[in-house]
């Protein structure tokens, strides 16, 4: 009787230990999305991150602007002096490039992007769309 009692309760202990170290979130504390990850957007052009420590380090996004720019870049790469902290299991960039994403596993992530320039004489152009990428 005394084994059955003590197994349960070493049960429970181990259950209570196991529950306080997910997240609220119900992400996955433990993932790790270090590494490069690539894929498209949705106007077909190449996306690719990279993670490093947990947080983006650099970014590559292609892109096809419309608007009354001509000669406008058709791609942007980025990469971060400070990188850009992934908290839980997404992350967001803004500025006149905005790209979010979140991770839904280990090896897959989607999101958002949206692109505004302005070019001499007064010309503006954007972009947005939606983003896939796997590890």
């Amino acid at each position: 009787m005394k084994q059955i009692i003590l197994l349960t309760a070493l049960v429970l202990v181990i259950s209570l230990i196991n529950s306080s170290c997910s997240k609220k979130d119900g992400t996955d504390s433990t993932a790790n999305y270090d590494g490069v990850w690539s894929g498209n957007t949705s106007q077909g052009k190449t996306f690719s991150i990279t993670v490093s420590n947990g947080s983006i380090t650099a970014l590559y996004i292609g892109y096809s602007l419309s608007g009354t720019c001509s000669g406008v870049p058709t791609a942007k790469t980025m990469t971060f002096n400070i990188p850009r902290p992934i908290t839980g299991n997404s992350f967001s960039i803004t500025g006149s490039t905005n790209i979010s994403g979140t991770f839904s596993s280990a090896v897959h992530a989607t999101g958002s992007f949206s692109i505004d320039f302005s070019g001499s004489g007064g010309c503006t152009s954007s972009a947005s769309g939606t983003w896939t990428a796997s590890k």
